[in-house]
């Protein structure tokens, strides 16, 4: 089985999955909002008039998040076209030919960083002596 189609069945799986908990959520939700019914006071507030109803307040939040969604997606599919294009099919004389080596490193560069580090501390005494000897 190819990559793509186990993705797309543990997709499948989980979205299965997500919609049997939902379903089992509305269902014990249905029955409690049910029985608590005639319990429950009624509460007036001022401002509520100003408010969205809950199912209007439900359909803008989703409307939004559809089309963060789709501009996020839009996104990536062209931030992943700017950055991957199709590879030439190359033959094995071209690949052969394009090898690159890396440069020999110098008996010069592989020293220099250690002549450096050498005289740090030089640099420090020298340091802590002329301190010593001005305030002498």
């Amino acid at each position: 089985m190819a990559l793509m189609d186990q993705i797309t069945k543990v997709q499948g799986q989980t979205l299965d999955t997500i919609a049997d908990s939902q379903k089992r959520a509305l269902d014990v939700n249905e029955k409690v909002a049910d029985a608590l019914k005639d319990r429950v006071p009624a509460v007036k507030l001022p401002f509520v008039a100003v408010l969205p109803s809950p199912a209007d307040g439900v359909k803008l939040y989703f409307d939004f998040a559809g089309k963060l969604l789709a501009g996020n997606r839009q996104f990536a599919e062209t931030l992943v076209a700017a950055w991957v294009t199709p590879a030439p099919k190359a033959t094995a004389a071209k690949v052969t030919a394009q090898k690159v080596t890396a440069p020999k490193a110098t008996a010069e560069k592989a020293i220099a960083p250690k002549a450096t580090a050498r005289k740090a501390p030089a640099r420090k005494a020298a340091a802590r002596t002329a301190r010593v000897s001005t305030s002498v």
